[in-house]
């Protein structure tokens, strides 16, 4: 008997992986698509490759499409990064830490925020059939100096934790893309 349930399960799960894995596809039907590196309108220098390479990492995970170049690709995967902002949050001042300097504001965390534009463009009659606009956000402590409720802007830490920002969000950022982009059809 419990032969029977085993062999029952794994048949039942098995179907269910494969009925979920054959409904993902691209808008169309199509199974080839080139990917370019994506332009970049935000002030933030390099930050298309982040978030090109992740997008590049999703397709290449998945098994029903194939990655090649423009000239033999049935859609053109088209990404823009829109807007890159690192704001401060929370801060510390003199008056509610009576080590620091006068006029001294020292911020406690940043958070970074991404705006990128996907769109599908059919390389038959150059016609967008599928475009979206997706947003990330991602908060990290600014560099800490003596105690935990102290710190200080340090170039290095700063441009390391920006650069980890980046990376973090061009995985979720893109993960949500391609989720959108191939279940809704």
């Amino acid at each position: 008997m419990s032969k029977v349930l085993l062999i029952l399960s794994v048949f039942l799960l098995s179907c269910a992986y494969q009925v979920g894995n054959t409904r993902r596809s691209l808008p169309g039907g199509f199974k080839k698509i080139a990917v370019p590196t994506f332009k970049n309108a935000s002030s933030e220098p390099g930050a298309e490759t982040y978030f090109t390479n992740s997008m590049l990492a999703e397709m290449i995970r998945a098994d029903f499409l194939n990655v090649v170049k423009q000239e033999r690709a049935d859609l053109v995967l088209e990404g823009s990064v829109i807007k890159i902002s690192h704001d401060p949050q929370g801060t510390v001042t003199p008056s509610e830490k009576t080590e620091l300097p006068d006029n001294t504001i020292l911020n406690l965390n940043y958070k970074t925020s991404v705006i990128v534009e996907i769109r599908l463009r059919r390389v038959t009659d150059k016609r967008v059939i599928w475009s979206s606009v997706f947003t990330g956000e991602k908060t990290t402590p600014a560099a800490q100096i003596g105690g935990s409720d102290l710190n200080s802007s340090n170039p290095v830490y700063d441009y390391s934790a920006k650069n980890y920002s980046l990376r973090v969000l061009s995985k979720q950022v893109m993960e949500e893309a391609f989720t959108r982009m191939t279940e809704a059809f």
